[in-house]
């Protein structure tokens, strides 16, 4: 189900999928179906199995989305090539031909507010088959309610949790405590599903990530970090311009 709903988010970032992440508001044009068809064919692998397979991503030992890395190099291959596939099904048809989300209910925790992560998760649920719930400000995550609790409540209720939150320690308490599947929907340390919507709109204009130099000027927030998180599992080069005062975390290189 994470891998389902990262596909959607993926697809609905990418109307203004631009290296700047959410503060970006440039919006991109639209592809025909046919110039869609001609990218899906140039990056399908020549294996003639159906990428149309949400279960082929699974990995029950990690499956947890709460970094770009926590994906395999082979994951996000299939997971950008499943994206493609599915947006295409989406123009062509106007709705997928199978619900795998079926039954299947999202929670989701939104300590910061967002108008377009809302949408894209309510939306991506409701097409796959599935049902998002809401959870706003008034949790208290934290605050109100200790995040291992809020953990232990909404997860034994839902079937997977996207969480949006100011401190990434307390979405790693979170998914410590939670009995299912979490989703970063961002914190304060990095961004995963917006750079992998940045991945795919890559991966369209120019046909390829191998390779590809990405140029990113601003903080170094957590879109940098995620962006970093990225070249470990990609052979992509990635330059970062941002003030001495506002550096990226030396995290990213400690990690794998």
């Amino acid at each position: 189900m994470t891998n389902a709903i990262l596909l959607f988010q993926s697809h609905s970032f990418l109307s203004y999928g631009s290296f700047q992440g959410n503060k970006s508001r440039s919006f991109g044009h639209q592809r025909s179906v046919e110039q869609q068809r001609r990218l899906l064919r140039s990056v399908r692998p020549k294996s003639s199995k159906s990428l149309h397979s949400l279960s082929s991503l699974a990995d029950p030992s990690k499956h947890h989305f709460l970094h770009v890395n926590d994906l395999t190099s082979s994951q996000l291959s299939k997971l950008l090539q499943i994206a493609l596939e599915m947006k295409l099904e989406l123009k062509q048809l106007g709705k997928y031909r199978t619900k795998p989300l079926d039954g299947k209910t999202l929670a989701m925790i939104f300590a910061k507010p967002s108008a377009r992560t809302r949408i894209s998760f309510e939306t991506g649920m409701y097409l796959l088959g599935g049902h998002a719930l809401y959870l706003g400000e008034e949790v208290g995550i934290g605050k109100r309610e200790a995040v291992k609790d809020v953990a232990r409540v909404v997860s034994s209720m839902n079937d997977t949790i996207m969480a949006r939150l100011y401190a990434h320690s307390d979405l790693l308490e979170l998914a410590r405590f939670s009995k299912v599947p979490v989703i970063n929907g961002l914190t304060d340390y990095n961004h995963p599903c917006q750079i992998i919507a940045d991945a795919l709109t890559i991966l369209e204009e120019k046909k390829r990530l191998q390779g590809v130099k990405v140029v990113y000027i601003g903080d170094g927030n957590n879109i940098v970090h995620s962006w970093l998180e990225l070249t470990s599992l990609v052979e992509l080069e990635f330059t970062c311009c941002c003030p001495e005062v506002e550096r990226f975390h030396i995290y990213c290189f400690e990690k794998k």
